[in-house]
């Protein structure tokens, strides 16, 4: 018995020692453009997108690359970001009424309505999904409404909700 338990034993050392955890710091030091961290994401090519005050960056493992650059995208600072791996999309959220997609490798900016009693708060994107048909719908924080984008002509559409609904949830 005792043989059996040290076999087991010495079988689970080796393997946890096969699949040691790397731990990288990444920092201002290490090549990181900026310590203010807005939001993290890994796509599903496993490369790290890097939301700082300073930009928007993809990073390999290896390098940092700007994302936007000379774009209404790099103007601003991206709070949240999600992707769509069976759609081929990646949407950015900024403060305020600005929100981005990339689709295919193409960046744009939606198009937004400047009034309506959803986008008058100024609350930013707080939650991102796809509907049934692809379109994209985004919920608001500090209100009770969501937007639908669609994803041809980059334009959103927004809704109210019912007086009980759930701000920021979509």
């Amino acid at each position: 018995m005792r043989s059996i338990t040290l076999l087991i034993v010495l079988a689970f050392a080796a393997i946890t020692q096969a699949q040691q955890l790397v731990l990288r710091h990444l920092d201002e030091e290490r090549g990181l453009p900026s310590n203010c961290v807005l939001d993290l994401h890994v796509d599903q090519e496993g490369l790290l997108w890097v939301a700082t005050n300073n930009g928007l960056y993809r990073y390999d493992g290896f390098t940092y690359e700007r994302i936007g650059v000379g774009t209404p995208i790099d103007e601003v600072n991206i709070v949240h970001m999600r992707s769509f791996p069976q759609q081929e999309l990646m949407v950015f959220a900024a403060y305020g009424k600005r929100l981005f997609f990339m689709k295919s490798g193409r960046l744009r900016e939606v198009q937004a309505p400047d009034n309506g009693p959803v986008w008058a708060d100024n609350g930013a994107v707080s939650s991102m999904a796809l509907d049934a048909t692809g379109e994209l719908i985004v919920g608001f924080s500090n209100t009770a409404g969501r937007g639908r984008v669609d994803l041809v002509t980059g334009r959103m559409t927004l809704e109210e909700l019912e007086p009980d609904g759930y701000a920021g949830h979509v």
